[in-house]
């Protein structure tokens, strides 16, 4: 299987790259928010977390590692804390009891990894898995569509469901 990587960092290939059967490509220069997000005059109007490619052709899956895939190719992300991961919501998450209330801006990007090109959520831990449910609380119009994709299995576990979805999907 051709799995495209929206980047190709320590993260990625710590968590991602697990099976010697897969080809990994890296993407990341195929992503207009890296260039917008290296430019100092305009780089604070983006979130870091989002990938959106220029073109994307000859993979079978994106699987990004916190990055919100804004494409009509199929994909899947591991998150580490939550999605999306933004700093309004990652700063709020540091309290000791955090509140999580519904935001338009969240729920725009929310509404994308319910799609159906969405394969999966996956959670690095139950603790982050929890976290994203307990955000999910917020936004019941994805809620139960995102927390059916969402799960928390390790890496070998992970590609089995990753291969039994895309061959649902074909």
């Amino acid at each position: 299987m051709k799995i495209g990587l929206t980047k190709f960092n320590y993260p990625e290939i710590r968590c991602v790259t697990t099976s010697q059967e897969n080809d990994y490509i890296n993407l990341k220069k195929y992503n207009i928010y890296y260039y917008f997000n290296n430019i100092p005059v305009i780089k604070n109007y983006f979130h870091r977390f989002l990938f959106k490619p220029i073109s994307v052709k000859n993979v079978d899956v994106i699987h990004s590692f916190n990055d919100i895939c804004l494409t009509n190719n199929k994909w899947v992300v591991t998150f580490e804390t939550m999605l999306p991961r933004f700093l309004d919501i990652l700063s709020n998450h540091k309290n000791l009891n955090p509140e999580y209330i519904y935001n338009d801006e969240i729920n725009k990007y929310l509404e994308v990894v319910a799609r159906d090109n969405c394969l999966g959520v996956i959670a690095l831990s139950k603790s982050a898995k929890k976290i994203q449910s307990d955000i999910l609380k917020a936004y019941p119009k994805v809620r139960d569509k995102i927390e059916k994709k969402c799960s928390f299995c390790t890496l070998l576990k992970k590609y089995i469901l990753l291969n039994m979805r895309l061959k649902k999907k074909s």
